[in-house]
């Protein structure tokens, strides 16, 4: 593809080969999609740095993101996102969906995490209908869009903790554009 401007490097490239299982075409696919998506979303890709963002509030102050050191029983990564413990006041939904990119790039640089994959938990505790407004159908899609289709992340389970009546509103939203594989993990 001439407009693709794509590291060669093997650490880059193994990585999206081993997110899909080395088929290429899926892998060619996903890449493309990686670089789509900063295009489509600049203000999501741009300054990723932890020092130009509100990364100390979103990740050692309120522990919004939580990746503990040990890995699973099978070696899997563990991913805790607490998404009803977000504050509008503290940060933006940017500035935590930016966050969360920083860390699953930094993850990404992981063998152990690109062959044995995350597995996510997602706290809803304290999620509400103020959140609702935040979360909408366009940054759901957004995010789920990120995470299944253009991360090299083999994501082996999704775990929802803690979640009120209100969480039916926000899964039935995201059922819509999560894959079918990911509706069953």
């Amino acid at each position: 593809e001439p407009d693709l401007k794509c590291p060669t490097d093997e650490r880059f490239l193994v990585k999206f080969l081993r997110s899909r299982k080395f088929r290429v075409q899926d892998t060619f696919q996903a890449i493309r999609n990686y670089f789509r998506v900063r295009t489509e979303h600049k203000d999501m890709f741009e300054d990723l740095l932890p020092s130009h963002m509100l990364f100390d509030e979103v990740i050692r102050k309120n522990k919004l993101i939580i990746i503990p050191s040990e890995c699973d029983a099978l070696g899997r990564r563990i991913g805790i996102l607490k998404v009803g413990a977000w504050n509008p006041g503290i940060c933006t939904l940017q500035d935590f969906f930016r966050t969360a990119i920083v860390i699953v790039e930094h993850y990404l640089l992981e063998e152990r995490l690109q062959i044995a994959g995350l597995v996510a938990v997602v706290d809803a505790g304290g999620l509400s209908l103020a959140h609702a407004r935040h979360y909408t159908p366009f940054e759901i899609r957004k995010l789920i869009k990120l995470a299944q289709d253009c991360y090299p992340l083999r994501i082996r389970g999704i775990y929802i903790t803690n979640h009120p009546p209100i969480f039916e509103l926000f899964y039935n939203v995201a059922k819509l554009f999560l894959s079918s594989k990911l509706v069953k993990r």
